[in-house]
């Protein structure tokens, strides 16, 4: 004979008694006013009723056997199989002998023991299994398994009713644990969910993007029938988009745009109809989504004085993104003064325009996750000096230099002021400003090489050739070009119209691939209107001549100069020093003669998928007049290439950052076909979001899973994990504290727990000292509603590893007790609980006695 219990776990307060009597004794030394004997008999009295409670049972030799029936009671169980699956076990067990006893669990994500062990006839089905509160939204077939310390020794049998669709635990592991005991387990198929349903078997999405962004999210439909279903999306409960798709019988997945949602957490859901297909689980008809919108994207574009970004800031403006527009010299030489931007463009800007700290600052930038993307032009890559320089090195593109065939022919013609505010104002250097300038003459020639031209006008109040346009050979120039200028002394006024007219005139027959004017003043020029100038630049641009300029000071026409040089396609310079002169027309010069320049009409070849080219044809793209000659770096990507394939858009990660290099222009010289394109917008557009910042790249990282009918939230982190001081607060769509705050140390090990209910999703607070971050979290519809192929595969393998039978609903319920051999000495079972719950009345009937002063006749 062998004891054993039906809730063994209950006799653990037997040893609450003793410390219940003993703690007030010990540590306020209260003294009880009832004798040491009526102390001992309620004692009794107490840990016999939890003895009672524990349901004691006698496993004495017998012929009886013990049988378990194990019942899936889990959502995706179909309810007709379940309801025949429980009309099976009532006739089994009608159908038991008398010397055959029964257990009944029921089990999905947990397990409750309902009935037994003990005799069948005492078992009614029905009302044990309308008693069953079990999680219905998981299946765990491991857990309903590893019952069997429930089992008397000997003669026990297990009867598993489950469609095997197993969504927590492994119940393999339990094989070789059940072999072992010698208990059997046979199983009775149940029906599921079918492998057609039709349904939502998944969604992907982000859980957080940018106001404006282009996101998408997919929905991925199933059924095997044909048929026309409708998808909806729903924004906060509310239908966005309504699609009509027509169904194959071989699934299709279904795409829609995240709709234009204010900045704050959204909850998206899309839901699933139809009429004439088998769809028994109306739970796996909808799939929802949390989404984080943050503010949208701040970016910088960057010119060089007197620079144009017009046309490119309104393209990005109309794709939804908010622009500052900057000169090159406002540009923060601090990452952390960077960091207000999420993306900085740098259209045409020289390398000479950022000095060591800003580049430096801007690697940084771009390295800590910031975007960055640079474009060519006439003062960018080679012309822009960027070789050896640290904005080189963060670029997925290194500068180079064609060889002499590819190089164009050049005319650079100076434009020098020589009124007589030339001869005072003297520089740092004790030279005056027409001095310099004659030195800038001969240093923008050093920059040109054999073949070159250059000339030199002069004027005041009317303009002369102070030297004629002259073809530079192999002999050294210098001295030529030094005495054709050394006579220009300032004197007369300013009047720069006439001077600009006869220098445009000049180069228009010159015969070279590149013609360019530099223009230099301290002055106020009279007479033209601003109008005249613009129709002279017109002209001079529509003969491919191009025109910078140089203010002296700031007693210079500053803002007709830097309209000059928009307008003329050049660039603009403020010269706050005259020693600045020769510096700024020998780069001026060497950025007209640039070897790193090839010019020429072609279209741009793509050499590698993208979304940069989204909804964009290399077939529709106009062609270029030219680009800067780089090449690629190892690890980078090229999208686009010339027709030589040198590389033109080109893309990198860098740090946690991306960079993007493109060798056009934004269409001010080598792309002006580019403004009347209807995908300049689109283009410009797509290149921004890719090198946009992942706006989920935070910190931590934010996973969730389901318990119970609670949703936990894991949180963690690479460097660091979350400190003990960190506040994790978990709010609901409405903005409701469902859970927290809640400590980061309490965080870190067990996690946040919110309700369920509370969901589908939530956001998720985390203040860690100077991180703060706010998280999307998603509780996907449980899998508990999708088909599982392997459920059969399951319950066969698990008879079949166990010496167990496979029964379906059609085989004969009585077969259940049928003698198998079950190996092992079979016990009967005796609940005995009422032989601790009579002597505990007993004793208590003794106790009222003893305080009425009863007495008994023994």
């Amino acid at each position: 004979m062998t004891l054993s219990w039906f809730r063994p776990e209950l006799l653990w307060w037997l040893f609450a008694i003793p410390v219940a009597v003993m703690l007030p004794l010990l540590l306020f030394r209260v003294r009880f006013r009832i004798l040491p004997t009526a102390m001992a008999v309620r004692s009794g009295i107490l840990a016999l009723l939890i003895v009672a409670l524990a349901g004691p049972v006698v496993l004495v030799d017998g012929a009886s056997s013990t049988t378990m029936f194990l019942m899936d009671r889990s959502g995706s169980v179909q309810p007709g199989s379940m309801d025949a699956g429980q009309g099976w076990v009532e006739s089994a067990m009608d159908s038991a002998g008398n010397d055959d006893a029964v257990m009944v669990s029921a089990f999905g994500g947990t397990v409750q023991r309902i009935a037994g062990p003990g005799d069948a006839t005492g078992v009614s089905v029905p009302a044990v299994f309308d008693s069953v509160e079990v999680e219905t939204q998981n299946t765990n077939v491991q857990a309903a398994l590893s019952q069997t310390g429930a089992l008397p020794v000997g003669g026990a049998r297990i009867v598993l009713l489950s469609d095997g669709a197993e969504t927590e635990g492994f119940a393999r592991e339990e094989i070789d644990a059940l072999t072992e005991a010698g208990i059997p387990v046979d199983v009775v198929q149940l029906s599921g969910v079918e492998q057609g349903e039709f349904r939502i078997s998944g969604m992907s999405g982000p859980s957080v993007t940018w106001q404006g962004s282009n996101a998408e999210l997919t929905a991925y439909i199933e059924s095997d029938q044909p048929g026309a279903a409708t998808v909806e999306l729903l924004a906060d409960g509310d239908v966005a988009e309504s699609r009509d798709v027509a169904l194959d019988g071989a699934g299709a997945g279904v795409t829609f745009a995240v709709p234009d949602l204010e900045p704050g957490f959204h909850v998206l859901s899309v839901q699933l109809s139809g009429a004439g297909f088998d769809d028994a689980v109306e739970q796996n008809n909808e799939w929802p989504l949390g989404i984080i919108v943050r503010d949208a994207p701040r970016v910088a574009v960057v010119s060089p004085v007197g620079g144009s970004s017009g046309q490119l800031i309104d393209a990005l403006e109309l794709q939804g993104f908010g622009i500052d527009a900057l000169d090159s010299p406002a540009l923060p030489a601090s990452p952390d003064d960077l960091a207000a931007w999420d993306v900085i463009v740098l259209n045409n800007v020289p390398a000479w325009d950022l000095d060591a700290d800003a580049q430096t600052a801007l690697e940084e930038y771009a390295r800590a996750g910031g975007g960055v993307m640079v474009l060519g032009g006439t003062a960018s890559f080679g012309p822009g000096a960027y070789a050896t320089t640290t904005l080189e090195s963060m670029l997925p593109v290194t500068v180079r230099v064609t060889d002499g065939r590819d190089r164009p022919r050049v005319a650079v013609l100076l434009v020098i002021d020589r009124s007589g505010s030339m001869s005072y104002g003297e520089s740092t250097s004790g030279q005056s400003k027409i001095e310099l300038a004659r030195q800038g003459v001969v240093t923008a020639a050093s920059a040109l090489v054999t073949g070159d031209q250059v000339g030199v006008i002069a004027f005041d109040d009317e303009p002369s050739w102070a030297l004629e346009m002259m073809t530079l050979t192999g002999e050294d120039p210098e001295a030529l070009i030094e005495g054709s200028i050394s006579e220009l002394h300032p004197e007369g006024g300013t009047e720069m119209f006439p001077a600009l007219q006869v220098a445009i005139d000049g180069l228009r027959n010159v015969d070279a691939d590149v013609r360019h004017i530099v223009v230099l003043s301290d002055g106020r020029s009279r007479g033209a209107e601003r109008d005249s100038y613009f129709r002279l630049l017109d002209d001079a641009g529509a003969d491919g001549i191009t025109v910078s300029t140089l203010a002296l000071g700031v007693d210079a026409d500053i803002g007709l100069l830097e309209d000059l040089a928009a307008e003329g396609n050049g660039r603009y310079h403020f010269v706050s020093d005259a020693t600045q002169i020769p510096q700024i027309t020998f780069e001026e010069a060497r950025a007209a003669g640039s070897q790193s320049v090839l010019r020429g009409s072609f279209s741009p070849v793509q050499l590698a998928p993208s979304p940069i080219m989204s909804n964009v044809s290399t077939q529709e793209m106009p062609p270029l007049d030219g680009y800067n000659f780089a090449g690629a770096r190892p690890g980078a990507q090229v999208v686009l290439a010339s027709d030589r394939r040198d590389p033109m858009l080109v893309k990198w990660q860098f740090g946690l950052g991306r960079v993007i290099a493109w060798t056009g222009d934004s269409g001010s010289d080598f792309a002006s076909t580019w403004a009347t394109w209807d995908g300049y917008d689109r283009f410009w557009g797509n290149a921004l979001s890719w090198v946009l910042p992942d706006p989920a790249n935070q910190q931590f990282a934010v996973a969730i899973e389901q318990t119970g009918d609670r949703a936990v939230i894991d949180i963690s982190g690479d460097s660091p994990a979350l400190t003990s001081s960190a506040q994790v607060t978990v709010r609901d769509q409405a903005g409701e504290v469902v859970a927290g705050p809640v400590d980061g140390a309490a965080a870190s090990a067990g996690g946040v727990s919110a309700p369920e209910e509370s969901g589908p999703a939530w956001v998720v607070e985390i203040a860690d000292g100077p991180i703060e971050e706010t998280h999307a979290v998603t509780l996907a519809p449980s899998e508990e509603w999708q088909p599982s192929a392997d459920g059969p595969e399951l319950l066969n393998a698990i008879a079949a590893g166990t010496g167990g039978r496979v029964f379906d609903l059609d085989d004969e319920p009585a077969s259940v007790f049928a003698d198998t051999d079950v190996e092992g000495a079979r016990q009967e079972v005796r609940a005995v609980w009422w032989v601790p719950a009579l002597l505990a009345v007993l004793l208590f009937i003794d106790d009222i006695a003893a305080r009425l002063g009863v007495r008994f006749n023994r």
